[in-house]
């Protein structure tokens, strides 16, 4: 016959298995912070003043900065490109100054349109 403190260690033992489980379920789903988007290059800003020079990037809704392009980002054509980029962290904040804020471009690549297309 199973005592009470028998019943408490096996439940507790459970218990902590069932914990462990969740945890190991938990860490294994690795949340990506890479946002990989298709975009619009819409100009460049000329501007020598804080949160002005840059390229200007449209996604969606949403406006962004960046100083510089991968070196690998060839410019060829006019405004607006469609690309394809990963978007990093923000570098620069200028959204208090009613300015786009600034991302880092980890990489970029153009789309260019499928043969016959319009």
């Amino acid at each position: 016959m199973i005592t009470s403190w028998e019943k408490i260690v096996i439940m507790k033992t459970k218990l902590l298995f069932i914990i462990l489980m969740f945890q190991i379920a938990f860490l294994s789903c690795k949340k990506s912070d890479e946002k990989i988007l298709d975009a619009q290059i819409i100009g460049f800003d000329i501007t020598k003043c804080s949160c002005c020079w840059g390229w200007i990037i449209k996604f969606g809704n949403d406006t962004i900065k960046t100083d510089s392009l991968p070196g690998n980002f060839q410019m060829d054509g006019d405004f607006p490109i469609k690309v394809k980029l990963e978007l990093g962290a923000i570098v620069k904040r200028c959204s208090d100054l009613k300015r786009y804020d600034y991302y880092k471009i980890k990489s970029i690549e153009k789309i260019t349109p499928a043969a016959g297309g319009i």
